[in-house]
C-alpha cells in the first residue's frame, strides 16, 4: 500500500516542526483530486514522517521527480519548512534512510 511521506527539518523546534508537518499534509490533501485522496485513505491511510537536516536538504528532496508539494511559512521568514511527497514507491525510495521524526 502506498504511504504518504512527509518530511520536515531537524533544525526546527519539535513543536514548530509538528505544525509544519500538519500544514504540508493538509496542503497535499486539499491540492489533489478528492478521488486520489480517498483512494489513498481507503487503500493505505499510512503516513511516514521523516526529517532532513535543514532547508537546503529539504529543497533537494522537493526537487526530485517524485512529485509533491512544499509548505513555506511566513512566520519562519518564508522558508520551506515541510514537504509532502506523493504516495508511491518513488517516495519510499527517496525517503529510505532518512531519520524518522522524533525517533
Amino acid at each position: 500500500m502506498p504511504k504518504l511521506y512527509l518530511v520536515t527539518r531537524r533544525d526546527l523546534a519539535a513543536g514548530l516542526a509538528a505544525a509544519q508537518i500538519a500544514h504540508a499534509a493538509i496542503l497535499w490533501a486539499t491540492s489533489r483530486p478528492i478521488e486520489e485522496v480517498r483512494k489513498w485513505m481507503e487503500e493505505s491511510n499510512t503516513i511516514v514522517i521523516c526529517t532532513v537536516a535543514d532547508e537546503a536538504e529539504l529543497r533537494n528532496k522537493l526537487a526530485t521527480p517524485v512529485g509533491g508539494l512544499g509548505f513555506t511559512d511566513p512566520d519562519v521568514n518564508g522558508e520551506l519548512t515541510a514537504i509532502a511527497l506523493d504516495p508511491g514507491n518513488s517516495s519510499k525510495k527517496e525517503c529510505r534512510g532518512l531519520p524518522l521524526f522524533l525517533a
